[in-house]
């Protein structure tokens, strides 16, 4: 059983990516309403000007959404306090860029609805600060991966299985102890992996070959074979198809030997059970079973053959 209900995703690198990417992008565009309502003040007060005013007040809280939205990728709750003092700034901007058109009997009502609206973001403000508190003042326990080193962040000391929020591998505990890992080296492809010290067998990463594992990888004494059967590499051949689906077939074909379309259509019709077309040669029996499965998508019929060597 992972625990997964007490671990907190670590600050990783695509949140640091987006968090800066979203604050740039609202950087800019504030930047640019701010610009362009400062030079508004200096055109004649008219109906265009109040419409660009307004317009140039959306932007700068458009670009204070990015950034608050920035912010709160890179530390919990400091977005939220953003968005509450922008929305703040931005009912007095708008206030502001509207008082000289509205008069008399409105002018409390608008008041009264401005005071809602900076009420609202002092109440942002609030929550953001009390979360960045809470948030900060939470006891947090840091473990390493043991397959890729990188810290995740837990609520309470871990004592079960958990998944390494970077590599996504699970890491295992006997008696709420963390099973260390040794390295292991696969003897078909030379790969070298990390594994757990009490596993029996292991899928290769590299050549998906499954690796057996016989002794005791505590001590050092184990010894790591290649099942023999799975040496064997396959041919994928084609040996009918539905006439129906001829066009989408052909067309995987061409894919796959790098041919025209018309030689396609031409090794296809001569296709049967006594001359079947070979389609691919000598490969993994993983990648000649998904090739098989491709080609039943399109309409074909194909099986595997033991290549020979």
């Amino acid at each position: 059983m992972t625990q997964r209900q007490t671990q907190v995703s670590g600050m990783r690198e695509d949140h640091w990516t987006e968090g800066l990417a979203a604050m740039i992008f609202g950087i800019i565009i504030t930047t640019i309403g701010l610009i362009f309502l400062y030079f508004s003040k200096f055109s004649p007060l008219n109906q265009v000007t109040l419409f660009l005013k307004v317009l140039f007040s959306a932007m700068i809280g458009v670009g204070g959404l990015f950034i608050s939205r920035g912010l709160n990728r890179l530390t919990k709750g400091m977005g939220t306090l953003t968005w509450g003092i922008v929305f703040i700034v931005g009912m007095v901007m708008v206030y502001t860029s509207t008082t000289f058109w509205i008069q008399g009997d409105f002018m409390w009502a608008w008041q009264f609805l401005m005071l809602v609206g900076m009420g609202f973001g002092v109440r942002l403000v609030y929550f953001g600060n009390k979360t960045m508190r809470e948030d900060s003042s939470i006891a947090k326990y840091k473990e390493t991966c043991p397959f890729c080193d990188k810290e995740n962040t837990f609520l309470q000391i871990p004592s079960n299985d958990w998944d390494c929020d970077y590599c996504h591998r699970t890491a295992r505990y006997e008696e709420g102890v963390m099973v260390p890992v040794t390295y292991v080296i696969c003897t078909a492809c030379r790969a070298e992996h990390r594994v757990p010290v009490n596993v029996k067998r292991y899928l290769c990463d590299q050549c998906n070959r499954p690796l057996n594992i016989s002794g005791d990888l505590r001590g050092g004494t184990a010894i790591i074979e290649v099942e023999d059967q799975l040496f064997q590499n396959f041919d994928v051949l084609l040996v009918a198809y539905d006439r129906r689906l001829e066009n989408e077939l052909a067309f995987k074909i061409q894919n796959l030997l790098v041919i025209n379309m018309l030689e396609a259509r031409r090794m296809i019709n001569n296709v049967n059970n006594q001359t079947p077309l070979i389609v691919g040669y000598n490969l993994p029996e993983r990648k000649a079973d998904a090739i098989r499965r491709d080609l039943q998508q399109v309409g074909g019929t194909a099986r595997l053959r033991p290549t020979k060597q």
